[in-house]
């Protein structure tokens, strides 16, 4: 039910700015047991998820949510084209040298990892950041092995 309102939601109200309500939307789709069927993931990227995902980037509040959906969508092969040409690619690499939560920025590595098994957006990592991301994150990963060993 959620993701048929929540699908219904997308392609009607995509091109008004994001609001409290789409974020809680968005919020309920990840966290819906029904999100994860590979159908639902298709139902919502074909109403049209891609621009209202990078209207949530510009709220940092919604980065989590945002880089979980980023991830189960990346999942799908018809998605990986579509999220290589959008802003999916920068918003993960940057989460990676970020301040943010250990999950969203193992999401993001996830979700780089599935992007990147798509030959065409293997050009767009380098371009975004990728390997000075990796390189922020195995200095923090460093960095708190190193504390926990003292």
């Amino acid at each position: 039910m959620i993701i048929l309102a929540f699908t219904f939601f997308i392609s009607h109200f995509s091109t008004s700015p994001c609001t409290f309500l789409h974020r809680s939307l968005l919020e309920a789709a990840v966290c819906s047991p029904c999100f994860f069927f590979l159908r639902n993931k298709e139902l919502i990227l074909a109403a049209g998820v891609v621009p209202l995902l990078q209207e949530m980037t510009s709220n940092h509040d919604s980065h989590p949510s945002a880089t979980a959906l980023y991830l189960n969508l990346s999942c799908l092969e018809d998605a990986k084209p579509v999220l290589g040409l959008s802003q999916a690619v920068p918003f993960l690499t940057q989460l990676l040298k970020d301040e943010t939560a250990p999950q969203c920025k193992l999401d993001a590595i996830h979700a780089l990892y599935n992007l990147s098994t798509y030959h065409d957006n293997i050009g767009y990592l380098p371009s975004a950041g990728i390997i000075s991301g990796l390189q922020s994150l195995l200095a923090d990963l460093v960095t708190k092995c190193g504390q926990k060993s003292q």
